[in-house]
């Protein structure tokens, strides 16, 4: 952002903001020109027509992009065009805390989180105020309308704040972390390990995000990286539990070689703390442990012991009961198709309909069609560990050398990792 030297010398005269007798600050500057963009680009008119009469439309535009701070008398003319009441607008200026409320976030201080629907609602932009309902929608898995806060800051990116900037970029990665769309992470991975490094409150929470991408997208060394960090002294107050899943996951990646290795390991690892097993999907990634080591029954009856699941916990719950034999194909059938999977839940909803597919006793050929046009980009796209390596069991099975081969080369170095769907 480009140097400002502005003061702070708000007045008000018989409860009126006097705004010919003060220079704006920054942060209201700021809330000023969000406001007037996003004011504009709602109401789907041009530059032009807005700055007709006022001013030129290269100045419209750096009070758009925060590059000028704007006398009051353009602020003014300009808010009243767009029908933006200018005293409110300032008078209302409050800037929440960001880093207290990523802190709600990241310990799970529900109550907290939970309080700040009441202050959701402001009748003007505020990228400020768009961040924190990121954080709020993002806690609450409503990811509609996490898509459409973070379009809106996209409008007004320019504007923000170097701390509001890698603030935004850590809650767009949680997003596509919660959506399944790692891919969309992959190019920026160097900018998350960068933010990491750098001492900040949500230090902890980057290095989270990068072990995540790193088991999703099979990198290896970063994974044991951002774990050892993690495990430092200084990461002492980092939640028990978050840091207990990543030991799971990466105790899930050592299972599918070091089969009675990961069972002992795991049995050490549960009793290392007293833990609710179901919080943020640890019971999804115990029971990958037990399949890779092909205690199906196990897996289906610790999953079967959680009364609500999500979609990545319920398809495995049909894997691991089509495994294991414990349930008539029927019934895992009809519990298959009963299931409503969101749009954000694609990748496994593909998945589990290919596994119905197989009970329902679909010919070689079609299986090889689902898998080969249907699976296999959406994997491309969403790669989920247990399922990139099915499907590579699956292709050799079926003949498609060609697409194992080219699955093989972008996800993993070897093939004997996994079982085979009978």
């Amino acid at each position: 952002m480009n140097n400002m030297s502005v003061k702070l010398s708000n007045h008000y005269i018989g409860g009126q903001v006097n705004t010919k007798q003060f220079e704006l600050d920054e942060a209201i500057s700021r809330k000023i020109s969000q406001a007037i963009k996003q004011q504009r680009l709602a109401k789907n008119l041009t530059l032009e027509a807005i700055a007709k009469g006022i001013c030129s439309l290269s100045y419209l535009s750096k009070i758009e992009n925060m590059s000028i701070v704007a006398h009051t008398s353009y602020l003014e003319a300009i808010c009243e065009r767009l029908d933006i009441n200018f005293e409110e607008l300032v008078k209302q200026h409050k800037q929440k805390d960001l880093k207290e409320i990523l802190k709600w976030y990241l310990y799970d201080y529900e109550d907290k989180i939970n309080s700040l629907e009441s202050i959701l609602d402001n009748p003007y932009y505020c990228a400020n105020d768009g961040l924190v309902k990121i954080i709020f929608y993002l806690y609450k898995n409503n990811f509609p309308a996490v898509e459409k806060e973070i379009d809106l800051i996209n409008d007004v990116k320019s504007t923000l704040t170097a701390e509001e900037l890698n603030i935004f970029t850590l809650l767009a990665t949680e997003y596509y972390i919660k959506t399944n769309q790692f891919r969309k992470i992959e190019s920026n991975i160097s900018l998350l390990m960068n933010l990491a490094k750098n001492v900040s409150p949500f230090q902890a929470l980057y290095y989270e995000q990068l072990f995540i991408v790193a088991y999703h997208l099979n990198i290896r060394h970063l994974l044991e990286y951002c774990l050892n960090i993690l495990k430092e002294e200084r990461f002492i107050n980092y939640p028990f539990w978050r840091l207990y899943k990543l030991q799971m996951m990466m105790l899930e990646i050592q299972s599918r070689e070091k089969h009675n290795q990961s069972l002992i390991d795991l049995h050490n690892l549960t009793l290392d703390q007293s833990l609710n097993t179901f919080q943020d999907g640890i019971i999804y990634y115990q029971a990958l442990i037990y399949l890779n080591n092909k205690l199906f029954k196990q897996a289906y009856e610790l999953l079967q012991s959680k009364e609500k699941l999500n979609a990545a916990e319920f398809t495995l719950l049909i894997l691991c009961g089509y495994l294991s034999r414990q349930a008539d194909y029927q019934e895992l059938i009809a519990k298959a198709k009963s299931y409503t999977f969101s749009k954000y839940d694609s990748i496994h909803k593909k998945f589990l309909n290919y596994l119905v597919a197989k009970m329902e006793g679909l010919s070689r050929f079609q299986l090889s069609q689902l898998l080969k046009y249907h699976l296999l980009p959406a994997n491309d796209q969403s790669p989920i560990p247990l399922y990139s390596r099915i499907y590579l069991v699956e292709l050799l099975n079926l003949g498609l050398k060609n697409s194992y081969q080219r699955l093989l080369k972008k996800n993993y170095s070897h093939i004997n990792i996994c079982f085979y769907l009978e």
